[in-house]
């Protein structure tokens, strides 16, 4: 009779559990899957003139890997070596990338998924606070506001297997002190590029740490 139950409980134990190992080796996400990442593109109309977003892709792309490569759960290929096989072979791999362009970089490169996307949105909110009327002036916080959209791909198949969008936020303040025509102006009075970069450089750092998350249900991970 013991020995009944206790086949028994071994079965009951197996079905729960057997479910859960087999989806964690057929998503193969365990296994520190090689990844290259493309040079992300900027969707038209995502930032507005005041913003300087000179090479806001390439800026997105390197927080990308950087993002990846720090996490620890993939291996990712050189950025160098991807774009020097971009140019050999003449690809076109900014911001949306075609199945059969992925398929190809990811056999020259002996990687089964790319990871690419758009910088979405960059835009600048200003909060400021106005001094009496006795002594003019006042401070002024501007925010730089970015958004990231990723994507992981495998290159075999042209399935998109995950997809995140993450947020960044960037922030500078600007003390005017004076009164009548004279002021003195302390600290940035416009949003400089490191302002947007660092805002899309923390962006990144969230799309990633969002992609682990759902890949391998970390509670650490949004």
């Amino acid at each position: 009779m013991k020995a009944v139950v206790s086949w028994k409980r071994i079965v009951i134990l197996v079905a729960i559990f057997l479910p859960l190992t087999v989806g964690v080796a057929v998503a193969g996400f365990e296994s520190h899957p090689t990844v290259m990442v493309a040079d992300f593109g900027i969707n038209a109309g995502a930032t507005s003139p005041e913003l300087q977003t000179a090479n806001a892709g390439k800026t997105a792309s390197e927080g990308i890997i950087y993002a990846l490569t720090k996490d620890g759960h993939f291996d990712v290929v050189d950025r160098v070596l991807v774009e020097k096989h971009i140019e050999a072979e003449g690809l076109d791999v900014e911001g949306l990338v075609d199945p059969d362009t992925a398929r190809r970089l990811g056999q020259l490169l002996h990687a089964p998924y790319l990871i690419y996307g758009n910088v979405t949105d960059v835009s600048l909110s200003s909060t400021g606070v106005l001094a009496n009327a006795e002594v003019s002036g006042g401070v002024g916080v501007r925010t730089v506001k970015a958004h990231v959209t990723l994507r992981m791909m495998d290159v075999a198949t042209g399935d998109i297997v995950m997809a995140a969008k993450g947020e960044g936020k960037s922030k500078s303040s600007t003390t005017i002190i004076g009164k009548d025509i004279a002021y003195i102006t302390i600290g940035t009075a416009k949003v400089t590029q490191d302002a947007v970069h660092n805002a899309l450089q923390k962006a990144a750092q969230n799309a990633v740490d969002i992609l682990v998350g759902r890949l391998y249900g970390e509670t650490n991970k949004k």
